[in-house]
C-alpha cells in the first residue's frame, strides 16, 4: 500500500458501538500510515460531517512498533489558513557549528537539558536589549562568564533541493512564514526570507519574538502578527520536544516531518491530542498533505461508493 499522503487508499467499514458510528479499517497498516490522512473508500455511501477511525491492534506489518491509534476529530480544512515553517532540519541545516552547539559541548549538563535551556534562553534573547545576555546563558548552563565563546562565526545556511519549490507550492494555497529556533548571533550570516523570497509571507527567528518554541507564546504570537488564532495555524517542523509541543501547547495544529518510527513517548503525546497532529517522512509529503488539506477538491476525508 502507498505511504504517502497523495495516494493512499484504505477500505473499512461502518459498525455502530454504543452509539457511535466507527469506520474500522482492517487492512494491514505500517509505518507512517497510520497517522497520515487518506481518501477512505467506503463499502456504502456515508454523509457525516466528521468519522472517528479506529485502527484494530495486531495488524501492523514489517517492523511497526506504534500502537494502534484511534483517530479523532479531522482537521476542517477551511481551518487551517496560516502555515508555519521550522527552518533548521526541516527546510535545510547550517553548514558549520552553532553558538548553541558550543554551549551544549561546554555545559556539564546531560546534552538534552543543556540544549533545552541553550533553546530557551538563548534563542530567545536579544543582546542589542540586554547586554547581560551571555551572562545568563552561561550561569543556567553551569559555564564559567569568561568561557562564552564571544569569537564565535556564524556558521551559513544551506536550503535542502527542493525547498525553494516546496515552499512556493505551500504559498499558492496558503499563507506561509518561518518560525525558527535561532540565536542572533547564528542568524547574523544568513537571510532566510531572501532565500526563500518571493514566496515566504515573512521569516519570525526566535531571537525577534522574544519567545523560544515550545513556549506557546512563540505560536501564539506569530499568529497575532498575522491576525490569526493559533487554532488557524498549522506549524510543520522536524522536532518532537520543539515545533510539535510548541504547536500543540498554543492550541495550533502540527505537522511532524520525521522518517523514523514515532517513539512510545511520542505516541503517547499524539494520543492525547487526537486529530492535532500528522507526521509525515519527508517535506514533499509535508507539502502534499497541505495542499489536500487547503484545496477544495482534495479534502482529507470523502466517503463514496467502491
Amino acid at each position: 500500500m502507498p505511504r504517502h499522503t497523495s495516494a493512499l487508499a484504505i477500505h473499512g467499514r461502518l459498525e455502530r458501538r454504543e452509539g457511535t458510528l466507527l469506520l474500522v479499517v482492517d487492512e494491514p497498516l505500517s509505518g507512517h500510515d497510520t497517522f497520515l490522512s487518506t481518501t477512505l473508500r467506503l463499502d456504502q455511501p456515508c454523509h457525516l460531517p466528521e468519522l472517528p477511525v479506529r485502527i484494530r491492534p495486531g495488524r501492523c506489518r514489517g517492523r511497526c512498533r506504534h500502537q494502534p491509534l484511534v483517530a479523532g476529530r479531522s482537521l476542517n480544512p477551511a481551518a487551517v489558513r496560516l502555515v508555519s515553517l521550522d527552518v533548521g532540519y526541516t527546510l535545510g541545516e547550517p553548514s558549520g557549528m552553532t553558538l548553541t552547539q558550543r554551549l551544549v559541548e561546554l555545559s556539564p549538563l546531560p546534552a538534552r537539558q543543556a540544549k533545552q535551556i541553550a533553546q530557551q534562553l538563548l534563542h530567545a534573547l536579544d543582546p542589542r536589549r540586554d547586554a547581560t545576555a551571555p551572562q545568563a546563558v552561561c550561569a543556567a548552563l553551569g559555564i564559567a562568564t569568561s568561557a562564552f565563546p564571544h569569537d564565535h562565526s556564524p556558521p551559513g545556511f544551506a536550503l535542502w533541493p527542493g525547498t525553494v519549490e516546496a515552499v512556493a507550492r505551500i504559498a499558492r494555497v496558503v499563507p506561509v512564514v518561518t518560525l525558527s529556533n535561532v540565536s542572533h548571533w547564528d542568524e547574523q550570516e544568513t537571510d532566510v526570507a531572501a532565500l526563500l523570497a518571493p514566496h515566504l509571507l515573512a521569516h519570525h527567528p526566535s531571537w525577534q519574538l522574544g519567545f523560544a518554541k515550545p513556549d506557546a507564546r512563540a505560536v501564539e504570537t506569530v499568529a497575532r502578527i498575522h491576525g490569526r488564532e493559533p487554532a488557524e495555524m498549522l506549524h510543520v517542523g522536524d522536532s518532537l520536544d520543539y515545533d510539535i509541543r510548541g504547536a500543540l501547547a498554543a492550541g495550533a495544529h502540527a505537522l511532524w516531518v520525521t522518517p523514523r518510527t514515532p517513539s512510545t513517548e511520542a505516541l503517547r503525546l499524539l494520543a492525547g491530542h487526537p486529530g492535532r497532529v500528522t507526521v509525515v517522512p519527508d517535506l514533499p509529503r509535508a507539502v502534499e498533505h497541505i495542499e489536500q488539506i487547503t484545496l477544495p477538491s482534495t479534502h482529507m476525508i470523502r466517503s463514496s461508493t467502491p
